[in-house]
């Protein structure tokens, strides 16, 4: 048995679609609306929890920190296991010269 998957084309201008969506200025005012309206839908929520606006702005720099921080804590200990790992394989290394 074959399959075929036909596009429908009736009705549909795909190139003029498609320059729509890769178009610069269309995607940055489709961007800009989406992030407009979840700051307004959290701002909103936040609001009910009963948080002032400089509340929110301190409590986002605070998680912005916190997360910033966090990487770099594990940036450093993913560099001290490597290095770690370099050690027992130079050390591995030394052996074997001195062995053989």
């Amino acid at each position: 048995m074959r399959c075929f998957f036909h596009a429908p084309t009736t009705g549909i201008n795909w190139r003029r679609a498609e320059n729509k969506n890769n178009s610069a200025s269309g995607y940055g005012v489709l961007l800009s609306k989406n992030q407009h309206r979840e700051s307004t839908i959290l701002e909103g929520y936040f609001k009910q929890l009963g948080m002032s606006g400089e509340e929110l702005q301190t409590a986002v720099q605070d998680f912005k920190t916190k997360r910033a921080t966090q990487a770099k804590e594990k940036e450093k200990e993913t560099s001290y296991q490597n290095a770690q790992q370099e050690i027992v394989r130079l050390k591995a290394q030394v052996l074997y010269c001195i062995v053989s």
